[in-house]
Order: C-alpha cells, then sequence, then structure tokens
C-alpha cells in the first residue's frame, strides 16, 4: 500500500474505523519530566544548609584571625614604643650615674669632699 507524503493528488481508499473518527488518546513524550521526590528536596535543602553552615564557619574564623592580626600589630607597635621609651630612660640613668656630674652637684649644693674616694660601680 502506497504511503501518502502529502501528496494530495494520491487518492486513499477510505478505511471505515479511521483516525479522523477516533478520539486521539494522549500520547507520553519520549522523556517524562519527573519532579522531585520529598526526600531528594529535603536532601538537597540539608546539604544546601551544611554549605552555608561551613562558609559561615570559614568567614569566621577568618574574622577571628584578622582580628587578632590587628591586636599583634597594635602590641608590638606598644613594645616598640616602650623599648624606645626604655632606651631613653637607660641613657638619662647613665648621664645622671656620671661620677663628674654628682661631684658638681655636690659641691655646688655645698658638700666639700677634702679626700677624694672612688665610689664603686654596680656595672660589671
Amino acid at each position: 500500500m502506497r504511503e501518502n507524503r502529502g501528496n494530495v493528488a494520491v487518492a486513499l481508499p477510505y478505511r471505515q474505523g479511521s483516525t479522523a473518527t477516533k478520539p486521539k488518546q494522549n500520547r507520553r513524550p519520549h522523556f517524562q519530566v519527573i519532579g522531585l521526590t520529598t526526600g531528594e528536596k529535603v536532601l538537597y535543602l540539608l546539604s544546601v544548609v551544611v554549605c552555608v553552615a561551613l562558609a559561615l564557619a570559614v568567614l569566621s574564623q577568618y574574622a577571628e584571625v584578622t582580628e587578632l592580626n590587628a591586636s599583634i600589630n597594635q602590641t608590638e607597635t606598644e613594645i616598640r614604643k616602650a623599648k624606645e621609651v626604655n632606651l631613653q630612660l637607660d641613657t638619662e640613668k647613665k648621664k645622671l650615674e656620671n661620677t663628674e656630674r654628682i661631684r658638681d652637684f655636690a659641691e655646688k649644693n655645698g658638700l666639700y669632699l677634702d679626700t677624694v674616694k672612688s665610689i664603686p660601680s654596680i656595672q660589671p
């Protein structure tokens, strides 16, 4: 039997019960669109929650490390300033410990030494 390939010039025999009189049946598509089940939705939701929780944990650790670094820098600055002050005080102490200065100060304030005694040094 010939197939009708869009040629209307070819006459087809009339068949009783042809497809024109039958109601069309709903055909399933070749691929079926399947929705997500409740379990899959819960699983995906939990995986998103876990990912967000991990991201928050990493970011909070990063923020804590940054805060500690700022604190360390501030402490190092304070230590550096304290060392400078200690150095200044040490030089001032050495100036004040000078025996010549002490003798001049004593003579200016009325203390006269007849005999010269050496002052023992504490420094090694």
